[in-house]
């Protein structure tokens, strides 16, 4: 999460920071996509109070050129977004944009290496 104040902490004064920050599924497996629910929660904890402006994906293009800002990601649904997510980003007051895996939409991950596990998605 640092990566997004690095430029001004170098002293590069006007460099413009723009970033989307892309998750996958909140929870405990270890997975390479997976973000634990404790480090989630600090990832949201840091955002809400480090003055980094969160904005939905489809504002990052239309912001005037000097306006730093990023947006948050979560790829494929997973229905842990919902449980753990939503609620988190609600309360923190931050948005963020939900790709789904409509074909999948209430199955399993069977796509993934790991199908036998089969993480729920919305």
């Amino acid at each position: 999460m640092h990566c997004a104040r690095q430029p001004r902490d170098v002293g590069l004064e006007g460099v413009v920071v723009r970033m989307i920050l892309t998750y996958h599924s909140i929870d405990a497996s270890g997975s390479p996509i997976s973000v634990a629910p404790d480090v989630f929660r600090s990832h949201i904890r840091w955002l809400a109070t480090s003055g980094q402006r969160v904005v939905r994906l489809n504002e990052l293009s239309v912001l005037p050129d000097d306006a730093d800002a990023m947006a948050l990601t979560f790829d494929d649904g997973f229905a842990n977004f919902a449980g753990i997510a939503a609620p988190l980003l609600l309360e923190a007051g931050l948005s963020a944009t939900v790709f789904i895996v409509t074909d999948r939409a209430g199955l399993t991950n069977e796509w993934s290496a790991a199908a036998d596990e089969g993480l729920p998605v919305l």
